[in-house]
């Protein structure tokens, strides 16, 4: 089986962070997001990725250099969205494949869901979760998707980013060059075809604003989250590329690669991102590099 992992996104809810990185590269703790989601993809025996880029394409490519094998890359001219991202694939996705997008980071059975695929074979299925207000995918006692609401229902969930597509999709996708994968499960339930909801309850974040990536840092070093082998046993995560001197450090701390951090500095429950030269002042609860400072409400 393929995949498809959706990396095109500007992160517009991510800056300023990601004016300078483009999401898929952001680090968590010692990890980047993209490596995370390739190397799950590969485990669960995907043969070939195929990713779409845009935001900062052609720095994400060279970063992609490193991966020798079976990697499909389109770098977009324009943002296609979600569900025309499928247009740059539809030749050379065949039978069923994976759908995933590079902002979830999740432990979730990837094997467990495509077995569900093969012997229920529908159209589509959908990793399901409850979450917030964003439970709009309505399903049945049979698990098969009966509406996609636009607004939330208490007996309804939430798509978690990751699906397994039979290619039937693309007879559904619309006649035009930017759209909503949403707008497709529509076409097809209004065409008849079966989608299938499964839910789950798993570690998962959607990288999407500044609060979840401190949180997500904050639940690896503190509350002990692990995903696939990453697993720190301490609160405090300092990359052996970098040289530092803070007078404090309290609470948590996650500093990436290559940053110098002198003894001016006190830090508590903070992610230093990558290459970032810290020269003094007293930070808490926040997102830091030497181009800015992103306060978290806690």
């Amino acid at each position: 089986m393929d995949a498809i992992l959706l990396s095109a996104g500007l992160g517009e809810r991510m800056m300023p962070i990601t004016k300078y990185v483009p999401k898929p590269l952001l680090s968590v703790v010692d990890f980047r997001l993209i490596d995370h989601n390739i190397d799950r993809l590969f485990k669960n025996g995907v043969d070939t990725i195929a990713i779409n880029l845009f935001h900062m394409a052609d720095l994400i490519e060279k970063y992609l250099d490193r991966y020798p094998r079976n990697l499909h890359i389109v770098t977009e001219h324009a943002l296609k969205g979600t569900g025309g991202a499928l247009l740059n694939f539809k030749d050379i996705m065949h039978n069923d494949f994976i759908f995933y997008s590079c902002d979830a980071l999740t432990d979730l059975d990837l094997t467990q869901v495509v077995e569900f695929h093969r012997i229920r074979k529908p159209a589509i299925t959908l990793v399901l979760l409850k979450r917030g207000d964003e439970n709009i995918i309505h399903i049945d006692d049979e698990h098969r998707v009966k509406k996609i609401a636009s607004v939330s229902g208490v007996d309804a969930y939430d798509f978690a980013g990751v699906a397994v597509f039979s290619d039937r999709v693309f007879s559904y996708l619309p006649d035009k060059e930017k759209f909503s994968i949403v707008e497709v499960w529509k076409r097809m339930l209004d065409n008849g075809e079966s989608i299938l909801g499964f839910p789950l309850e798993v570690n998962w974040y959607n990288i999407n604003s500044p609060k979840v990536y401190w949180q997500v840092h904050y639940d690896l070093l503190v509350n002990e989250v692990a995903f696939g082998g990453h697993h720190y046993g301490s609160s405090v995560y300092i990359d052996p590329t970098s040289h530092v001197n803070a007078k404090k450090i309290n609470g948590f701390a996650s500093i990436g690669p290559n940053c110098r951090i002198s003894d001016q500095v006190s830090i508590t429950n903070t992610v230093v991102l990558g290459n970032s030269v810290i020269q003094g002042g007293e930070y808490m609860n926040c997102l830091l590099s030497d181009k800015y400072c992103i306060k978290i409400d806690e």
